[in-house]
């Protein structure tokens, strides 16, 4: 049962969606170099993320001038990548971000994935990020999370069998969850 529904499943990951459009627009690239300087865009008008991470992470008051450009971007974007792929059973937005770009309200359920410090470093750490660039990472996200909206909730400590079996779990949940919403629907 389970490994049929995860045949029609895509995830958007919206870290890599955002940096997709860092690259491929050129209208943010240009509102990037406005609001943090030159510095931020590198050869050919790439963004250097580096830089960025650099000056966003350092002040809060740079994130969020940072989100206000870019959470917008990404609704849009996520809600256009919904509508083209919308021949998948199922759909997972997997973005940190969720609550604070306001994806939430676009989402039938919210599955909050918690880590420790030390597993959270890890995971980053696998994604080739320097010691510097993860404490400077960690320190500065301030990420919003509104627990009253959760649905699920995995606790991840790093053990890969656990994890799996508590992913099962929520996915027989909510399996068992539409397959009631839709006999109701039809009597």
């Amino acid at each position: 049962m389970i490994k049929n529904t995860l045949a029609h499943v895509m995830v958007l990951e919206a870290d890599r969606i955002a940096k997709g459009l860092y690259q491929e627009n050129p209208g943010i690239i240009n509102e990037l170099r406005g609001a943090f300087g030159g510095k931020v865009v590198g050869r050919y008008n790439k963004v250097v993320f580096s830089r960025l991470s650099e000056i966003v992470f350092s002040s809060r008051t740079e994130l969020l001038k940072l989100n206000r450009i870019m959470f917008p971007r990404l609704r849009q974007e996520i809600k256009r990548l919904l509508l083209v792929h919308g021949s998948y059973r199922y759909i997972i937005i997997d973005a940190a971000v969720l609550f604070g770009a306001k994806l939430d309200i676009i989402c039938d359920y919210i599955i909050l994935v918690e880590s420790d410090e030390k597993t959270r470093k890890k995971f980053l750490k696998n994604k080739k990020m320097s010691h510097n660039e993860i404490e400077l990472k960690m320190k500065g996200q301030h990420i919003k999370i509104n627990k009253n909206c959760v649905d699920f909730t995995i606790i991840n400590d790093g053990d890969k069998r656990e994890l799996l079996a508590q992913t099962k779990s929520i996915i027989k949940e909510i399996v068992n969850r539409e397959k009631a919403k839709h006999a109701t629907e039809q009597v």
